[in-house]
């Protein structure tokens, strides 16, 4: 079978969970056989099992749509847009797919996916988060005149969706998008993740995994960490990823010199996947404390498989991910830290049969390999 894959952006660098995701899937189906192209805004390519063309352009990101209230920054966009779905269009034309197969993370897939419904190429949409949804809903019995213009009005009827979590899938079916039409695929963590035992003597620390940025709660797992110390428990904290906003960083390092917290907490940057998952294997427990409706919770499934209690926000699928294996409360510091005390005060026998449950359960519902054969055989009947 031949796949058109239309994703965001895609980096050379071994960071970004949702990045990471579609590299395994497409690293997945060529393995199988297929052969994969993917159009992308990004500069380079993971391996030669599938073939990356850089053409589109990313502008602008999610995080940037409040810049779009202006006129310029609207006709700066449609002009954008109009560029992606033309080369789209050229791309189906070369490659001549079986199936376009889309991953939604940001506005640059509107128009992409336009130009391959309206070409009548089968397609297939991959849905990470809530946008799609929010598009159905809200767009598609009235699109503006920037989104005609722009071709950013695609038929979602006529696509094949995949969705992430049922927490993407209902407000989809909600809607009134046709149920023969929308199916749920958990994402997948590689096989390596679960190779040999985890070590049941662990560090008695915390850690932080995804983007240093508000909607992600960076703030808020240090709110929680003074809230703790006050309270007579000191608890180191890790934390790992990068963030795009220096103002928010900003607030994050004079809330750590006001609260004194300078000495547990420690900053390591990104890191490669590998090392994350190493630094899991030692931590007792890593915090997903989103304000955002997570679609799924990479961090949460990892923690799990790596034998960490995961400690997450009732937010998106995270509790829909996490189960009863780990803990779920409120993305507020007062929660957070009632719910890491409860963690924390688990006795050892405890600890290592939640561990060995939220394993079983990663190996029984978030397997790449699984996924990867779910995705193929949704490709395959769209």
């Amino acid at each position: 079978m031949k796949i058109l894959a239309i994703q965001n952006f895609m980096r050379q660098r071994d960071t970004g969970g949702a990045e990471l995701l579609c590299h395994d899937i497409f690293t997945g189906l060529a393995r199988m056989g297929h052969s994969v192209d993917v159009l992308t805004a990004g500069t380079a390519k993971y391996e030669e099992r599938y073939r990356v063309e850089p053409l589109m352009s990313s502008n602008p990101r999610v995080e940037q749509r409040r810049q779009m209230r202006t006129l310029l920054a609207k006709l700066r966009w449609m002009g954008v847009a109009r560029r992606n779905y033309r080369i789209v269009q050229q791309a189906v034309r070369k490659h001549r797919p079986d199936v376009v197969y889309v991953h939604n993370l940001e506005w640059t897939t509107l128009s992409p996916l336009a130009a391959a419904l309206d070409m009548g190429v089968r397609t297939a949409v991959h849905c990470h988060n809530h946008y799609y949804g929010h598009y159905w809903k809200h767009h598609r019995h009235s699109p503006s005149l920037v989104q005609r213009l722009s071709h950013t009005e695609p038929a979602l009827e006529r696509a094949r969706m995949i969705a992430v979590s049922q927490a993407i899938a209902r407000p989809l079916a909600g809607h009134g998008f046709p149920p023969d039409r929308l199916q749920v695929v958990y994402n997948g963590l590689p096989d390596e993740i679960l190779d040999g035992a985890v070590p049941a003597q662990r560090e008695r620390k915390l850690l932080f995994v995804g983007a240093v940025s508000r909607h992600k709660g960076t703030h808020v797992a240090l709110e929680a960490l003074a809230l703790l110390r006050d309270q007579g428990l000191v608890l180191p904290l890790e934390i790992i990823g990068t963030g795009r906003s220096a103002r928010y960083q900003g607030q994050l390092v004079t809330f750590i010199r006001r609260e004194k917290l300078g000495k547990q907490v420690t900053y390591a940057g990104a890191l490669l996947r590998r090392d994350v998952w190493a630094r899991m294997r030692t931590a007792e427990i890593v915090l997903v404390p989103s304000l955002c409706l997570e679609a799924f919770g990479l961090a949460a499934a990892e923690a799990m498989a790596c034998g960490a209690i995961p400690v997450v926000s009732d937010r998106g699928a995270l509790p829909e991910v996490v189960g009863d294996n780990g803990f779920v409360a409120e993305p507020t510091a007062q929660a957070f830290a009632g719910a890491i005390r409860s963690a924390i005060g688990l006795t050892q026998q405890e600890k290592q049969e939640r561990r060995e449950k939220a394993r079983e359960h990663v190996r029984g519902s978030f397997r790449l390999s699984v996924m990867v054969a779910q995705v193929e055989k949704v490709l395959m009947a769209v």
